[in-house]
């Protein structure tokens, strides 16, 4: 948990930009990265903008932690074989 509190310090000092900067900064300290799922992006924009406005970070470690739980759910699933599901070209194809 207080790695944690690490990261958003850096973040916060060094302000961090995206999630690609932030996986970086993880890895080069031995920690694992996180994907930022498109279903999740309000709920990280929205994280943010609590962070920008009352500069409450909370929310922001907590999704933090959610999503790097649920990267490496994901991820482990795979490894274990379950095929992911895909979108098709008619999910892109308006009609």
């Amino acid at each position: 948990m207080d790695q944690y509190n690490q990261i958003i310090g850096f973040w916060q000092a060094y302000k961090i930009t995206s999630v690609a900067d932030l996986d970086k900064y993880l890895m080069i300290r031995n920690h694992p990265p996180l994907i930022v799922y498109e279903e999740d992006k309000r709920m990280y924009f929205e994280c943010l903008q609590k962070y920008d406005e009352a500069e409450e970070l909370s929310p922001l470690y907590q999704f933090f932690k959610y999503e790097t739980e649920k990267t490496w759910e994901r991820a482990l699933a795979f490894a274990d074989g379950m095929k992911l599901e895909r979108k098709g070209l008619s999910d892109f194809i308006q009609g």
